[in-house]
C-alpha cells in the first residue's frame, strides 16, 4: 500500500528524513510554509535516509555542483513577491 506524506522545508538548506522509497510529487505552499509531497511504499518510513534541499531565490548564484530540480514557488514578503526554486542534492 503506497502513502502520500508532506515534508516541510524550514530553511534554504534543509535535510529531510524521508523513506527510502520516496517518490517526489509536488512542491507547494501550505500555510505560507513550502512543503514537498512525496509518495512512498507502505512501512518504508520505517527505515528514512537523509535528502538535503536547497532553496535558490531569481537571480541568485548556484554553486552546489549535481542539482536535481523540484520546483517553484512563489511567496509574499515585505520586500514584494519572492520566486523561490528549489533542488535536490544528487551524490
Amino acid at each position: 500500500m503506497k502513502e502520500i506524506w508532506r515534508f516541510p522545508l524550514k530553511n534554504n538548506d534543509t535535510v529531510l528524513l524521508m523513506p527510502k522509497d520516496a517518490e517526489i510529487l509536488c512542491l507547494k505552499l501550505k500555510d505560507d510554509v513550502p512543503c514537498i509531497w512525496a509518495v512512498f511504499t507502505k512501512g518504508d518510513e520505517d527505515e528514512p535516509v537523509s535528502r538535503r534541499f536547497v532553496i535558490k531565490g531569481t537571480g541568485h548564484p548556484i554553486d552546489e555542483p549535481n542539482l536535481s530540480y523540484i520546483g517553484t514557488y512563489m511567496q509574499s514578503s515585505s520586500v514584494g513577491t519572492l520566486v523561490c526554486h528549489v533542488f535536490e542534492m544528487i551524490d
